[in-house]
């Protein structure tokens, strides 16, 4: 699966292992493998949930939108989920097939925000 990273910060640590020991002490092997998990399936989510370490936490509003948030113990990707052609997938949580890119807007562990934590 191909994760993109808009936020240079946020880039840097997911890139980093260091970073990501240092911004997620006890938490960063986790983070690690969530981030490695992903990488790693093909084509889609569906991949990824097949293997059932990563679960999809349902969205809060009912409002279609192609936002997604993946978690693996305490870590959790928040990202927006886009098909092979780089369009949103409305509703990724009923249409895992689709998704085959994620663009990461931020990664949580431990009740800290990357982006909080690295900007």
């Amino acid at each position: 699966m191909l994760l993109t990273v808009t936020d240079a910060a946020l880039e840097a640590v997911m890139a980093s292992p260091a970073l990501i020991e240092r911004t997620f002490p006890g938490v960063h092997q986790e983070v690690m493998m969530l981030i490695h998990l992903l990488r790693v399936s093909s084509p889609s989510l569906v991949d990824v949930f097949a293997w059932g370490l990563i679960g999809i936490l349902t969205p809060a509003s009912q409002k279609p939108g192609a936002a997604i948030a993946l978690a693996y113990r305490q870590v959790v990707l928040s990202a927006i989920a886009r098909n092979k052609d780089g369009v949103r997938v409305v509703s990724p949580h009923d249409r895992p097939a689709e998704v085959t890119r994620l663009d990461v807007v931020d990664l949580a562990a431990d009740g800290r925000s990357c982006l909080g934590a690295a900007g």
